[in-house]
């Protein structure tokens, strides 16, 4: 009796120090604390993924086009509606293949391989563009109200 609770008060006082380790880390037994996650940390991960800024290189080859595309309709008004369709079809594109490499070409400078698309990107991209679209439509009409003067904005005026 004596020596079992002298083995005891041994172990306890090793335990006690901190000299002995368990040799299993986690006990079956005890439930494991629950990770949780805040509910708006999702959502700021992918508006991080989804609206992250260009890279330099990238802003370097993309940007040209765009002001020009956005410089003509001042310069060419009859060419406005032209060049709206063009600055779309550019910002698909661009959008699209933004962090992708650049597709091979061959000796005389021409594309080498046509890839696959991609579905998720493409709908991201087509679901961005419809959003870019109908906003700056609504934007527009509102500016062309206030311009116009009349109850019913410009477009009244135009039609009759």
């Amino acid at each position: 009796d004596d020596a079992m609770e002298r083995v005891v008060n041994e172990i306890m006082r090793r335990r006690l120090r901190g000299e002995m380790r368990p040799k299993v880390a986690d006990s079956p037994w005890d439930e494991r604390p629950v990770q949780r996650e805040m509910p708006w940390v999702p959502i700021l991960i992918f508006l991080r993924k989804l609206i992250s800024p260009p890279g330099f290189d990238y802003a370097k080859k993309v940007l040209p086009t765009m002001l020009f595309l956005a410089f003509v309709p001042w310069v060419a008004p009859r060419a406005a509606a032209t060049a709206g369709l063009i600055t779309y079809m550019c910002g698909f594109g661009f959008i699209y293949n933004r962090d992708k490499e650049d597709v091979p070409r061959d000796e005389f400078g021409q594309i080498g391989e046509i890839r696959p698309y991609e579905t998720q990107p493409l709908y991201l991209t087509c679901a961005l563009m419809v959003g870019v679209h109908f906003a700056s439509k609504a934007l527009a009409k509102r500016l062309v109200a206030r311009l116009g003067g009349a109850p019913g904005g410009l477009e009244s005026i135009l039609k009759g």
